[in-house]
Order: C-alpha cells, then sequence, then structure tokens
C-alpha cells in the first residue's frame, strides 16, 4: 500500500534522483537526440520560489515509490486562475497496483485544491496511454501534444 502526501522537492530531490533515469528509460521518445540532462538547480530554484509542487508516493517503510511533480503558475489567458501544469508523473513498476493511478491522480486533486489550484493540465504519452485512466479520474482530453526532433 502507498501514501501520497505533498513534500518538499527540496528534501525529496536525492531520492528523486534515483528514479529519474528509470522514469525517462521507460517514457522517453528520441534518446539518440535528446539525452537526459535534468537541470536540478531550476528544480530547486522553482521549489523555492513556490512554484514546484511535489507529491510523493511512499511504501510503508517510507521508500519513495513515485511522483507527481507539477508546477502552479498562472496562465497568461486566465491570469486570475492558478493552473497545477503537470512535469513528470511516474510510479515504479514493481508498486503499481490496478488502483494505484487512480489513488495517485486523486490526491492530486485534493493536494491542489489545498493550494488553490482551479485547473489541473497533465499529459499522456501515445505509445503509453493512460487516457483511460485520466477520463476515470474525471479528467478531459483537450488537445494532442506534438513533437518534432531538429536533427
Amino acid at each position: 500500500m502507498l501514501t501520497f502526501q505533498t513534500e518538499s522537492w527540496l528534501e525529496a530531490e536525492h531520492e528523486i534522483r534515483v528514479l529519474t533515469p528509470e522514469h525517462w528509460n521507460m517514457l522517453a521518445l528520441h534518446k539518440e537526440q535528446i539525452p537526459l540532462d535534468i537541470h536540478w538547480l531550476g528544480y530547486q530554484t522553482n521549489a523555492r520560489a513556490g512554484r514546484l509542487h511535489l507529491l510523493t508516493a511512499r511504501t510503508e517503510d517510507r521508500k519513495l515509490a513515485g511522483y507527481y511533480v507539477s508546477y502552479i503558475v498562472r496562465h497568461e489567458h486566465y491570469h486570475s486562475t492558478l493552473f497545477g501544469m503537470v512535469d513528470a508523473y511516474y510510479i515504479a513498476p514493481e508498486h503499481r497496483t490496478p488502483t494505484t493511478g487512480i489513488e495517485l491522480f486523486m490526491a492530486l486533486d485534493e493536494e491542489m485544491r489545498k493550494c488553490g489550484v482551479k485547473c489541473l493540465i497533465s499529459t499522456t504519452k501515445l505509445h503509453y496511454d493512460l487516457t483511460p485512466l485520466l477520463e476515470r479520474c474525471g479528467w478531459q482530453a483537450a488537445g494532442k501534444t506534438f513533437t518534432k526532433v531538429l536533427v
């Protein structure tokens, strides 16, 4: 069983660094052209400024099993509204159950409400499509994201 809670990025970053390569290997496209090169100082700066939100998933013995990282921002088109915009989310494969994804997204809803967020924006990969999970949790598809690698 996992627990979900908001934590300080600055305190949990060393654990996130362990899971990140596994996450990248599982989901990243264009690995040969775009290597993993995380700007940890940027995350730290955003955390200190209060823009970065970290929801963690932990095991009973407090081991980090996953995370949902988002930015809390005011969108330029809707400046009076706080948005929670996804950066990355991940649950390590050995901790996935039929309900883990639902629990993660429901905990995200609760924690974002506490922060005053009114609208969440997230993504899913087409090659690892979580649309059914997102829809089950009340999310609505609003578009598609495209990428193009320039070589």
